[in-house]
């Protein structure tokens, strides 16, 4: 596939994805309409929503500018085709590794807003090591087939902080199975198979797993839920 088909796919993906949690946000403040709109069961989707169209942004920025030779030399006087072409890679790597990291972010925080409210003790109040909270809060909701998911992004997560090889704490080589796929993740190697729209893919799952954690009985019984870093959306 062409660098442009490749730009358009995402740009296509990421807009329909953010207008599906726009539609899921708003049929949720409908049916749980005594929530405040800064209640976390809505923020959760707000910062998902803003991270999916800044990476529209991006990539229409992408495909408009980046990628015209032309841009280049006026904006900075660059001409040298290597040149333009290393930093139109590395603009690209740019989003990709804020889109990673920011969609990871936004549904960790939301998780973290959820233990504190349904498992407190056991999460120290949501600020132990991601990796135990989760685990505990999605068997509490009987929703622990999305635990690989988070899983999954959260190695890939986590391999941003060694320029995309995996160095886990425990220098041991990881497989996981999710959906009925198998992702290896072998110490010191670069995650070949992680881009974009390898990324982008995961997102329905992570708005599915959203809406269900916000419907499920402790969650959506639960008095008010704040957000400790509150978005508008």
């Amino acid at each position: 596939m062409r660098a442009q088909e490749q730009f358009e796919l995402v740009i296509n993906k990421s807009t329909i994805y953010r207008d599906d949690f726009l539609d899921e946000r708003r049929r949720l403040m409908g049916v749980y309409s005594t929530f405040p709109s800064t209640d976390a069961r809505f923020t959760s989707f707000a910062k998902c929503i803003n991270v999916l169209n800044d990476l529209c942004i991006g990539y229409v920025t992408l495909r408009e500018n980046v990628i015209k030779r032309d841009w280049w030399k006026e904006k900075f006087g660059l001409e040298e085709e290597s040149s333009i072409k290393r930093q139109i890679s590395d603009y690209e790597m740019f989003l990709r590794i804020a889109f990673t990291h920011l969609l990871f972010s936004s549904v960790e925080s939301s998780i973290r807003n959820f233990a504190r409210s349904v498992i407190p003790t056991e999460s120290r109040n949501g600020t132990v090591d991601f990796y135990r909270v989760y685990p505990i809060l999605l068997n509490r909701l009987s929703l622990a087939p999305y635990i690989e998911l988070l899983r999954l992004l959260s190695n890939i997560r986590n391999t941003i902080h060694n320029n995309g090889v995996f160095f886990p704490s425990n220098q041991e080589n990881q497989t996981i199975v999710y959906n009925s796929r198998t992702y290896t993740f072998e110490v010191g190697k670069v995650l070949e198979f992680v881009g974009t729209q390898f990324v982008l893919d995961f997102v329905p799952d992570i708005r599915n797993l959203l809406v269900k954690m916000i419907e499920s009985p402790a969650i959506s019984s639960a008095g008010p839920i704040r957000d400790l870093a509150s978005v508008q959306q």
